[in-house]
């Protein structure tokens, strides 16, 4: 947002409901200033908001230009090393000090083999646990934020048999 006082609004929105946490997408075509800018403005309104900022998209559409495709198994297993990982480890660099982070969210609704979900999953919240504990210029290193690899609340086998598009059977435990 480049209009400070409609982040303010946003966040002030968000507190309203009663909400304590955000989670935000945090992908590689994001500039790291703009997540700066949710913290900052979070702190000065004295909202004690926290966040979850998910670092990539399992969904193309939702990351170009950077990602012109959906992941798949391939990718799960190495294809992430060469745009993914660079943009997590510079972000967990950059951010892995700032204190209203609750957890970070490895991946956006990742979909694919359970074991090949895993290994990646392992692969990549151990480099973030990595780098949170890496030794500071100014300090000692802080705890490292929880990890989750992130959510796809229904799947190809994971939909009730009842389940339909549009059936309201539904809505509470899948929508």
């Amino acid at each position: 947002m480049d209009h400070p006082e409609q982040l303010d609004d946003v966040l002030k929105a968000i507190y309203a409901t009663g909400a304590n946490t955000v989670r935000f997408w945090a992908f590689s075509a994001c500039p790291l200033e703009s997540y700066e800018k949710i913290f900052a403005a979070s702190r000065r309104l004295g909202l004690g908001l926290k966040f979850i900022p998910v670092l990539g998209n399992h969904w193309a559409a939702m990351e170009a230009p950077v990602s012109r495709f959906d992941k798949n198994d391939a990718w799960y297993t190495s294809g992430y090393t060469k745009d993914y990982l660079p943009h997590v480890e510079s972000t967990v660099r950059a951010l892995r000090d700032e204190p209203d982070i609750l957890s970070w969210e490895i991946m956006n609704e990742p979909e694919g083999d359970h074991k090949t979900l895993r290994h990646f999953a392992d692969v990549i919240s151990s480099r973030i646990v990595a780098i949170e504990q890496e030794p500071r210029g100014s300090g000692p290193a802080t705890r490292p934020h929880l990890v989750s690899l992130g959510l796809w609340a229904a799947t190809k086998t994971a939909w009730p048999a009842a389940c339909t598009k549009g059936s309201t059977a539904c809505r509470t435990s899948a929508s």
